[in-house]
């Protein structure tokens, strides 16, 4: 059984660059056991339920993997425009101090996430967390 489930799926447009576009199939997942909803964009040619079931499946491991990480409260998808109208995926990650009485947040483009998921970031963070609460 999948540890996602896909909860939409939509043929769309997407634009590449300038007044380029592609039809893309667009689908919602929700991770399991995170809850963590994310949407993704395949090049419609590439879409086989196989090769939609196989990215599902990736991009949730690397959700659940950040998700996983110690002090890490909560991950979340959203998608912010840039300046030229396209839509950039970003990954938010809410960090919590060892007592869980304070909460901050790291934003990272999806695509900027490191080799380590951002575990020095999210360690640096808990530590000011925690040196804040402590002053």
């Amino acid at each position: 059984m999948a540890n996602y489930s896909i909860v939409m799926q939509q043929p769309d447009v997407e634009v590449v660059g300038g007044t380029q576009t592609q039809d893309v199939q667009t689908i919602g997942v929700i991770t399991d056991p995170s809850g963590i909803y994310f949407e993704v964009s395949i090049p419609r040619a590439q879409a086989t339920t196989s090769y939609l079931k196989y990215t599902a499946q990736s991009y949730r491991d690397i959700y659940e993997l950040v998700a996983a990480k110690p002090f890490v409260a909560d991950v979340q998808w959203r998608q912010e425009p840039t300046q030229v109208g396209t839509l950039v995926d970003y990954v938010t990650i809410y960090v919590v101090s060892t007592s869980g009485a304070s909460t901050g947040v790291i934003d990272i483009p999806y695509a900027k996430l490191g080799a380590t998921l951002e575990a020095d970031k999210i360690g640096a963070l808990h530590a000011a967390l925690d040196a804040t609460e402590a002053s």
